[in-house]
């Protein structure tokens, strides 16, 4: 069993980071101007200089600490950060909705989310 990525698909993925990175740097700045237009500089000089901090943070995932790093520039600034809505994009979760379970013992539960299985201490 391999632990770490394979080497060929590292390529693809710093491909597609280098063509969503420009689009999310994109969405910010515009995002940022529809509620504060006329700051239109200032948000494009927070925005370039926290993605330089996002690259130094997180030289394998910029985008994931961009926003919140933009944000929190935004909030020093006085100003109120803008969140985005969630991408029509992106898929819904498949993750089960959270469910109470019944007041039973350990094993009770265990078996019931997974059938036949016995858990082991």
């Amino acid at each position: 069993m391999r632990t770490c990525a394979q080497p060929e698909a590292v390529p693809g993925f710093l491909e597609a980071l280098m063509r969503a990175f420009p689009k999310l740097k994109k969405r910010l700045q515009q995002q940022y101007e529809q509620v504060y237009p006329e700051l239109r500089e200032i948000i494009q000089y927070v925005i370039d200089e926290e993605v330089s901090n996002a690259w130094t943070m997180s030289p394998q995932f910029p985008h994931l600490v961009l926003p919140d790093l933009v944000a929190a520039h935004i909030a020093q600034l006085g100003l109120q950060p803008t969140f985005f809505e969630r991408d029509k994009a992106l898929a819904p979760s498949t993750l089960p909705e959270p469910r109470e379970l019944p007041d039973r013992g350990l094993e009770q539960v265990y078996v019931s989310l997974m059938p036949g299985a016995v858990p082991t201490y």
